[in-house]
């Protein structure tokens, strides 16, 4: 089995689109992890990511962990290449877009927020 998966020319052209947003290091991660969560049939871990493309043999898992745990990438811009994605492949150029925003994700503090402590 090959140390890299091998993929399709439109899938690589596809995850090209985001290797502004990792380093040389992490971007095989991302294309792996990105590629076995599509390929995987089974539940969406690490290691069943690892399994889906193929790489739970070539790779220590520990690769894999330390892609979310310590590696240097911003899920805001990965988040902003992948909406720019769909805009431009599902929306008419010139339509009006009506995007909804959930920031729940983000920290609410201060007097006059209601609930936060």
């Amino acid at each position: 089995m090959s140390p890299t998966p091998t993929l399709p020319a439109t899938w690589q052209a596809l995850l090209a689109e985001f290797r502004r947003c990792f380093s040389s290091s992490t971007f095989p991660v991302f294309c792996a992890l990105t590629t076995g969560l599509v390929a995987c049939t089974r539940l969406r871990t690490i290691t069943g990511m690892l399994i889906g493309a193929g790489m739970n043999m070539a790779w220590r898992h520990e690769r894999a962990h330390r892609f979310f745990s310590r590696a240097v990438w911003c899920i805001d811009h990965v988040g902003l290449v992948l909406a720019r994605l769909i805009v431009a492949t599902l929306v008419e150029e010139g339509a009006p877009l009506l995007v909804a925003v959930d920031d729940s994700v983000n920290r609410h503090s201060g007097k006059k927020v209601h609930g936060a402590f």
